[in-house]
């Protein structure tokens, strides 16, 4: 006989609580998968956005390096060797420091040697900390606070034109103890950039004058104790260029056994109208040469402005516009032979007693009063309106191609070649 066993109420309770049981351990384990995932995907996040971050930081302060270094090469200031602005004559400009003129090879170069790495900028708690010192720059120096950093380096450019472009390259870094950029890095894990791009001179002088003193309109010759000096054949050798009349047989001084006339060109028609006669030279208008970086600017309408002029030379300015007539004193210096200037005056020049002046003289009128013995522009002169007769005394104004040469290849402002930007 078989006897059936039901089971009790208990029982099956009891195994209704175990499976219970099983299905809430395996939902609480599948729970702990999504968030060890979810954990995991945050985490993968995080650095995601931490390294995004580093990326955006090395880019942004790169980009900012050329920035940097282009406006710092189109500044008329001195700076020290924290890149800071200075009234130190012993200083000169970032452009000066940087950039070597070869007159003889016609063309510009980095002044830097080696690996071309000439300056650079760190940014710590209380911002951005440069230094711009005379020799390479191998690596930054870091701060306690430093994080970002960039080093810019020059290299010139294969090219025909005479203003031969640069490539300036910026290398920057998200951290302060990455060996790429800082001294004593201890790696190279973190975020580096490196940009470059291809700039060119925009000169204020496109095309040199070929006479010691050009003059638009009728040319009276001044006393003959005034010289008009050049002996450059390469420049047809006038000493005296007009578009107008030549009144009377100015003093000149030309190449070794010419005739003195030789020296001598007017009714010159080719010259064309006051309009253009100063873009004929300076390859730009008057309105766009005041505006260009690094010309300081000057208004002498009603007052006189010869000390403001003077002190922006003393700064390091070698660009110079003035509206209204402006009258130099005498004892006044302005250029170098190795650094020229471009005096530009929409009005009446008038030089006292000794001055010496290298570089390019624009103005609409010139005169020259009791110029004594040593006085001399050297480099060349251009008068819209009439010219000489203002002119007494000594002076000598000489033509001199080396001052114009390197006058068209160091003054100007420097600009990015469309396209040539690279990232790497």
């Amino acid at each position: 006989m078989s006897v059936n066993h039901l089971k009790s109420p208990e029982g099956r309770g009891r195994q209704r609580g175990a499976a219970t049981l099983v299905i809430v351990m395996v939902l609480f384990f599948l729970v702990l998968l999504v968030a060890a995932y979810s954990a995991r995907t945050l985490i993968f996040e995080q650095r995601t956005s931490a390294n995004q971050y580093r990326s955006a930081q090395a880019y942004e302060a790169a980009q900012g390096g050329l920035e940097w270094a282009l406006a710092m090469l189109n500044s008329n200031q001195r700076i020290d060797a924290n890149c800071l602005p200075t009234q130190d004559p012993t200083f000169d400009t970032f452009r000066e420091r940087y950039l070597a003129v070869e007159v003889d090879n016609d063309r510009v170069r980095p002044a830097t040697t080696g690996v071309g790495r000439f300056a650079g900028c760190t940014r710590a708690q209380e911002g951005w900390r440069c230094t711009c010192p005379t020799a390479d720059v191998a690596s930054l120096t870091p701060e306690p606070t430093s994080t970002s950093a960039f080093i810019v380096a020059m290299r010139p450019w294969l090219s025909s034109t005479p203003a031969e472009p640069l490539r300036i390259s910026s290398r920057a870094c998200s951290s302060g103890n990455d060996q790429r950029c800082y001294a004593g890095g201890t790696s190279n894990s973190d975020a580096t950039s490196l940009q470059s791009m291809q700039v060119a001179l925009v000169p204020v002088v496109r095309q040199p004058p070929i006479a010691a003193i050009t003059v638009l309109g009728e040319a009276i010759a001044p006393p003959a104790t005034v010289l008009l000096v050049n002996r450059d054949a390469g420049s047809s050798a006038l000493a005296l260029h007009a578009g107008g009349g030549i009144v009377g047989t100015p003093t000149v001084v030309g190449l070794g056994g010419a005739p003195p006339e030789d020296a001598v060109r007017g009714n010159d028609t080719t010259m064309g109208g006051a309009l253009r006669f100063f873009s004929r030279f300076a390859g730009v208008s008057q309105t766009t040469y005041r505006k260009m970086p690094g010309v300081s600017n000057f208004d002498c309408q009603g007052q006189p402005c010869d000390g403001a002029l003077l002190a922006a030379a003393a700064a390091g300015s070698r660009m110079f516009y003035v509206v209204g007539d402006l009258t130099l004193p005498a004892g006044t210096t302005l250029g170098t032979p190795d650094k020229p200037v471009f005096l530009a005056v929409q009005g009446r020049l008038t030089l006292e007693g000794l001055n010496e002046i290298n570089g390019l003289v624009y103005a609409l009128g010139l005169a020259w009063v009791n110029a004594a013995t040593a006085s001399s522009i050297r480099g060349g002169v251009l008068v819209q309106d009439d010219c000489c007769a203002g002119v007494t005394g000594s002076a000598s104004i000489v033509y001199d191609r080396d001052v114009l040469t390197r006058l068209q290849l160091s003054a100007g402002a420097y600009a990015r070649v469309p396209g040539s930007w690279q990232d790497r």
